[in-house]
Protein backbone atom coordinates (compact mmCIF):
# COMPACT_ATOMS: atom_id res chain seq x y z
CA UNK A 1 0.00 0.00 0.00
CA UNK A 2 3.21 2.23 0.56
CA UNK A 3 3.33 3.16 -3.87
CA UNK A 4 0.08 4.11 -4.69
CA UNK A 5 -1.83 7.04 -5.68
CA UNK A 6 -5.76 7.63 -5.61
CA UNK A 7 -6.58 10.13 -9.20
CA UNK A 8 -10.13 10.73 -10.68
CA UNK A 9 -11.50 7.77 -12.62
CA UNK A 10 -11.96 9.20 -15.77
CA UNK A 11 -8.07 10.55 -15.86
CA UNK A 12 -6.99 6.86 -14.67
CA UNK A 13 -9.30 5.11 -17.45
CA UNK A 14 -7.19 7.03 -20.01
CA UNK A 15 -3.57 6.74 -18.68
CA UNK A 16 -1.77 3.70 -19.38
CA UNK A 17 0.80 5.09 -17.01
CA UNK A 18 -1.51 3.91 -14.33
CA UNK A 19 -3.34 0.63 -13.63
CA UNK A 20 -6.31 0.64 -11.51
CA UNK A 21 -6.46 -2.32 -9.45
CA UNK A 22 -10.03 -4.46 -9.95
CA UNK A 23 -10.91 -7.25 -7.46
CA UNK A 24 -11.67 -10.20 -10.42
CA UNK A 25 -14.60 -11.90 -8.33
CA UNK A 26 -15.15 -15.65 -9.88
CA UNK A 27 -17.94 -17.07 -8.41
CA UNK A 28 -18.64 -20.73 -8.03
CA UNK A 29 -21.42 -23.50 -6.37
CA UNK A 30 -22.51 -26.75 -6.87
CA UNK A 31 -20.27 -27.21 -9.73
CA UNK A 32 -21.54 -23.75 -11.95
CA UNK A 33 -20.07 -20.41 -12.30
CA UNK A 34 -21.85 -17.49 -12.07
CA UNK A 35 -21.80 -15.93 -16.20
CA UNK A 36 -23.15 -12.00 -16.30
CA UNK A 37 -23.47 -9.95 -19.57
CA UNK A 38 -23.23 -6.25 -19.71
CA UNK A 39 -26.42 -5.12 -21.63
CA UNK A 40 -26.14 -2.50 -24.43
CA UNK A 41 -26.50 0.17 -22.17
CA UNK A 42 -23.76 -0.33 -19.66
CA UNK A 43 -22.09 2.93 -18.21
CA UNK A 44 -18.33 1.43 -20.17
CA UNK A 45 -19.21 1.39 -23.62
CA UNK A 46 -16.02 -0.29 -24.26
CA UNK A 47 -17.77 -3.85 -22.03
CA UNK A 48 -21.09 -3.02 -23.35
CA UNK A 49 -22.90 -6.41 -24.43
CA UNK A 50 -19.84 -8.58 -23.39
CA UNK A 51 -20.13 -11.68 -21.01
CA UNK A 52 -18.29 -12.13 -17.86
CA UNK A 53 -17.57 -14.57 -15.63
CA UNK A 54 -16.06 -12.10 -12.77
CA UNK A 55 -17.66 -9.52 -10.84
CA UNK A 56 -15.96 -6.62 -9.48
CA UNK A 57 -15.19 -2.82 -9.52
CA UNK A 58 -13.06 0.31 -8.45
CA UNK A 59 -11.17 0.78 -5.25
CA UNK A 60 -12.19 3.71 -2.68
CA UNK A 61 -10.14 5.28 -0.27
CA UNK A 62 -12.09 3.68 2.71
CA UNK A 63 -11.67 0.10 1.41
CA UNK A 64 -7.71 0.30 2.12
CA UNK A 65 -8.07 2.66 5.08
CA UNK A 66 -9.86 3.07 8.55
CA UNK A 67 -11.66 6.53 8.01
CA UNK A 68 -11.03 7.56 10.96
CA UNK A 69 -7.61 6.67 12.22
CA UNK A 70 -6.17 6.57 8.31
CA UNK A 71 -4.12 3.41 8.86
CA UNK A 72 -4.16 0.58 6.77
CA UNK A 73 -6.92 -2.19 6.96
CA UNK A 74 -5.37 -5.59 7.90
CA UNK A 75 -8.28 -7.21 5.78
CA UNK A 76 -8.26 -4.81 2.92
CA UNK A 77 -8.22 -6.58 -0.15
CA UNK A 78 -10.65 -9.00 1.02
CA UNK A 79 -12.70 -6.72 2.59
CA UNK A 80 -12.83 -4.60 -0.61
CA UNK A 81 -13.75 -7.69 -2.70
CA UNK A 82 -16.60 -8.29 -0.08
CA UNK A 83 -18.01 -4.86 -0.37
CA UNK A 84 -17.84 -5.22 -4.21
CA UNK A 85 -19.15 -8.20 -4.08
CA UNK A 86 -22.36 -7.15 -2.02
CA UNK A 87 -22.72 -3.76 -4.27
CA UNK A 88 -23.25 -5.90 -7.59
CA UNK A 89 -24.88 -8.80 -6.29
CA UNK A 90 -27.93 -10.01 -4.21
CA UNK A 91 -26.38 -13.50 -2.83
CA UNK A 92 -28.27 -14.96 0.24
CA UNK A 93 -25.90 -17.54 1.56
CA UNK A 94 -22.06 -17.91 2.91
CA UNK A 95 -18.96 -18.49 0.67
CA UNK A 96 -15.17 -18.80 1.03
CA UNK A 97 -12.64 -17.12 -1.11
CA UNK A 98 -9.59 -18.23 -2.50
CA UNK A 99 -6.97 -15.86 -4.55
CA UNK A 100 -5.98 -17.16 -7.77
CA UNK A 101 -3.78 -14.58 -8.66
CA UNK A 102 -3.06 -11.61 -10.41
CA UNK A 103 -4.58 -10.65 -14.39
CA UNK A 104 -2.87 -8.42 -16.31
CA UNK A 105 -3.80 -7.60 -20.15
CA UNK A 106 -2.09 -5.24 -22.04
CA UNK A 107 -4.31 -6.07 -25.06
CA UNK A 108 -7.10 -4.29 -25.60
CA UNK A 109 -7.87 -0.26 -24.04
CA UNK A 110 -9.80 -1.73 -20.90
CA UNK A 111 -6.74 -3.83 -19.59
CA UNK A 112 -4.07 -1.29 -20.66
CA UNK A 113 -5.49 1.06 -17.38
CA UNK A 114 -6.56 -2.27 -15.43
CA UNK A 115 -4.68 -4.81 -12.96
CA UNK A 116 -7.08 -7.66 -11.68
CA UNK A 117 -6.50 -9.51 -8.53
CA UNK A 118 -8.34 -13.03 -9.28
CA UNK A 119 -10.16 -14.25 -6.41
CA UNK A 120 -12.61 -17.52 -6.14
CA UNK A 121 -15.67 -17.32 -4.49
CA UNK A 122 -17.28 -20.44 -3.60
CA UNK A 123 -20.81 -20.34 -2.42
CA UNK A 124 -23.19 -22.62 -0.56
CA UNK A 125 -26.57 -21.73 -2.40
CA UNK A 126 -27.63 -21.39 -5.84
CA UNK A 127 -29.39 -18.29 -4.64
CA UNK A 128 -27.96 -15.54 -6.31
CA UNK A 129 -28.74 -12.23 -8.98
CA UNK A 130 -27.06 -9.52 -10.22
CA UNK A 131 -28.23 -5.99 -8.73
CA UNK A 132 -27.09 -3.49 -11.37
CA UNK A 133 -30.02 -2.75 -14.04
CA UNK A 134 -27.39 -3.09 -16.59
CA UNK A 135 -26.50 -6.43 -16.27
CA UNK A 136 -28.08 -9.72 -16.41
CA UNK A 137 -26.72 -12.99 -14.69
CA UNK A 138 -27.30 -16.93 -14.07
CA UNK A 139 -25.84 -19.68 -13.26
CA UNK A 140 -23.83 -22.20 -15.67
CA UNK A 141 -21.61 -24.61 -16.00
CA UNK A 142 -18.19 -23.83 -17.50
CA UNK A 143 -18.80 -25.79 -20.22
CA UNK A 144 -22.11 -23.70 -20.94
CA UNK A 145 -19.92 -20.97 -20.51
CA UNK A 146 -17.36 -22.09 -23.33
CA UNK A 147 -20.62 -20.90 -25.47
CA UNK A 148 -20.33 -17.46 -24.77
CA UNK A 149 -16.00 -17.42 -25.15
CA UNK A 150 -15.81 -15.47 -28.23
CA UNK A 151 -18.48 -12.32 -26.80
CA UNK A 152 -16.24 -12.66 -23.63
CA UNK A 153 -14.49 -9.13 -22.05
CA UNK A 154 -10.70 -10.86 -22.53
CA UNK A 155 -10.46 -11.19 -18.56
CA UNK A 156 -12.81 -13.32 -18.62
CA UNK A 157 -11.75 -15.71 -21.41
CA UNK A 158 -7.80 -15.99 -19.91
CA UNK A 159 -10.01 -16.82 -16.27
CA UNK A 160 -12.01 -19.54 -18.70
CA UNK A 161 -9.06 -20.91 -19.58
CA UNK A 162 -7.25 -21.06 -16.17
CA UNK A 163 -10.92 -22.88 -14.69
CA UNK A 164 -10.93 -25.57 -17.91
CA UNK A 165 -7.13 -26.35 -17.30
CA UNK A 166 -7.58 -27.10 -13.68
CA UNK A 167 -11.18 -28.97 -13.96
Amino acid sequence: YKKHKFMRRGDAEENPMYKQIIPYLIFETNGKVFLMRRKQDHTDSRLSSKYSLGIGGHINRKDIKEPKSQRVREDGIMAWARREFEEEIDYRGKYTTEFLGLLNDDSNEVGLVHLGLVIRLMGETNNIKVRDEHKLGRLVSLEQAGKYYLRMETWSQIVYDFLMGNK
